[in-house]
């Protein structure tokens, strides 16, 4: 993007902004604090208080586990359908492929996946969007020259940063859009008619995919691309056999997989905005509308604020379908266990700084509310701020303090009298009739029963469909190899739910309130193995006779520099 700067029109930087950023880790920590302090100096304020997060909570839970189940319901019903055969011509493609520091090997895996689709060399652009380094652009000509006869072209975009914007993911393919824009035109291909799929350098693009996707389009769209997020669903293709990925990770990883899943899978009239993750599809000529992508920090969180984005720059028109085909995602690994540990550790805390969409969405929403229905707004702004604060509020108020309170009214009712006995609840001799002792017990049972079983009946759902949407389908386990996978996640996968989720969070949120500013840290891939290692051969397009495809190369502050004939 270069010289034009940041794209912060629908959200500018100005204090009020700045200010809201910081609340939830503000909370956060009022939170916590309150959580130790509130059972002993204000018990039954704090049991009330508690009560009405634990309704938020258990509504946040139930209805992600319902929608995972019915997400794996209906891939379980579309797999036994047969896959679509994939058009050799027709639908056009474009591809940004983000590269950070990436080796070149793990790159060829990604663009052979591509390469052996039906048809790439007809209808596949694929543009490498990398940052302007020497080492990077010297990668990207090689790879060019490689790959450029197996697809209807193939280029690459160096992006130079900007003052104000944070360098990641965003910044990069915002800067590779705007070139493919215009390496669209030189193809003579139209805005409204190009599909692009932004993805990381590790992604599996799988065919099936584009298979399903170019069926949506044609039977649910009936062409109508325009305005539309297409969102497929993840999958971890090397959490087994790949010594490098740590067990608990793997088994994380999985779980996260799951309720991405879930959260797609939610009843479409309560829940507007499906968000993607990591990989989706959208059409051209709206990213051009939309001004590509937020490049400033509040867009860091790339998939989810997109989504968020299509939804408030077209009211009642932007609409956000799931594919039920997978794509492959990679789980951090690392040299050692306790280093692989801590790299999916930097990982988390780099997704949950994400957590700034929860303004952006109170400050778009303050902004346009007469464009919208009042409970779709506060629908969205509920679910929005539940992804990040139930991640460091829910064990302090339901561990920690309901732990507390409930530790305190045993000790309370057994032992003889104690300071503690000026507390709120002691003014109250009865509450509707009945000793406030006996409704305190009564209540807090009734409150740990439904928690419990909110969080039971969920992970009773999550842990067989996570273990079915990232294996089961599409490499054939037996049921032995099924529950035996589905019983690991619930050994190994609950306590690194812990370690991966509240610890990253109240780090990620601490920055944000402490004003610290954001840093994009991009995992390292170089523990990825070889295709042919970590699964079947990916069949590779011959060199086919075709037209030379374009090569163009261009900088981020130039119009098309050249254009010439290439040959392999």
């Amino acid at each position: 993007m270069g010289r034009n700067g940041p794209v912060t029109a629908d959200f500018p930087v100005t204090p009020v902004t700045s200010f809201l950023h910081r609340v939830p880790g503000l909370l956060s920590w009022v939170v916590i604090l309150v959580s130790v302090a509130g059972p002993f100096l204000y018990p039954l304020s704090f049991l009330i208080w508690a009560s009405l997060y634990a309704l938020w909570f258990m509504g946040s839970i139930a209805p992600t586990a319902v929608g995972l189940a019915r997400t794996c319901w209906k891939i379980r019903a579309q797999q036994a359908k047969p896959t679509p055969e994939p058009c050799a011509e027709g639908q056009p493609h474009a591809f940004v492929l983000c590269t950070y520091k990436d080796d070149v090997s793990l790159l060829r895996r990604t663009l052979d996946l591509l390469a052996g689709h039906v048809g790439a060399d007809k209808k596949y652009v694929v543009v490498l969007a990398l940052e302007a380094r020497a080492d990077e652009s010297e990668k990207a000509r090689q790879l060019v020259s490689e790959y450029s006869s197996k697809f209807l072209a193939m280029s690459f975009n160096e992006h130079v940063d900007a003052p104000g914007e944070c360098r990641g993911k965003a910044s990069n393919a915002c800067s590779a859009g705007r070139y493919l824009s215009k390496l669209v035109g030189a193809l003579g291909l139209a805005q409204n008619e190009v599909l692009v799929t932004v993805m990381d350098s590790d992604i599996e693009v799988y065919e099936e995919y584009i298979a399903r996707l170019e069926e949506n389009v044609t039977q649910v769209k009936k062409g109508n691309i325009h305005r539309t997020l297409f969102c497929p669903y993840m999958t971890f293709y090397n959490t087994e056999g790949d010594a490098s990925v740590p067990a608990g990770v793997a088994q994380w990883d999985v779980l996260w997989a799951a309720a991405v899943i879930g959260n797609m899978g939610r009843n479409p009239w309560l829940y507007n905005v499906k968000f993607p993750c990591s990989t989706y599809s959208i059409s051209l000529e709206t990213l051009v509308e939309m001004g590509f992508w937020e490049v400033g920090d509040v867009g860091i969180g790339e998939d989810h604020h997109t989504a968020l984005r299509l939804f408030f720059s077209f009211p009642h028109e932007a609409d956000f379908q799931v594919i039920h085909a997978p794509f492959g995602a990679s789980s951090v690994g690392a040299d050692g266990v306790v280093a692989g540990i801590r790299a999916r550790v930097t990982q988390a805390q780099r997704h949950y700084l994400a957590q700034m969409d929860i303004s952006y969405v109170c400050y778009r929403a303050y902004q346009q509310w007469r464009d919208f229905h009042v409970w779709q707004l506060w629908g969205l702004v509920l679910e929005v701020s539940g992804h990040f604060l139930h991640l460091t509020l829910s064990l302090p108020i339901t561990s920690l303090g309901l732990g507390i309170l409930g530790l305190w009214y045993v000790l309370m009712d057994s032992c003889a009298p104690s300071p503690w006995q000026e507390a709120d609840w002691c003014e109250v001799e009865y509450i509707f009739g009945y000793q406030w002792k006996t409704v305190v017990q009564v209540w807090l049972l009734v409150l740990s029963t439904c928690l419990q079983g909110v969080l039971i009946a969920s992970t009773l759902v999550m842990l067989p469909c996570a273990e079915y949407c990232n294996f089961a389908h599409h490499k054939g386990r037996t049921i032995k190899e099924y529950v035996c996978g589905a019983l690991r996640r619930y050994v190994l996968g609950g306590p690194y739910m812990l370690l991966f989720t509240f610890p990253p969070a109240l780090m990620a949120t601490t920055k944000l309130l402490m004003g610290h500013g954001v840093v994009y840290k991009s995992a390292d891939k170089s523990h990825l193995k070889p295709m042919d290692l970590l699964g079947p051969a990916c069949p590779v397009s011959p060199v086919r006779e075709v037209k030379p495809p374009v090569l163009l190369v261009a900088d981020d502050k130039a119009e098309l520099v050249r254009s010439v004939d290439h040959t392999v």
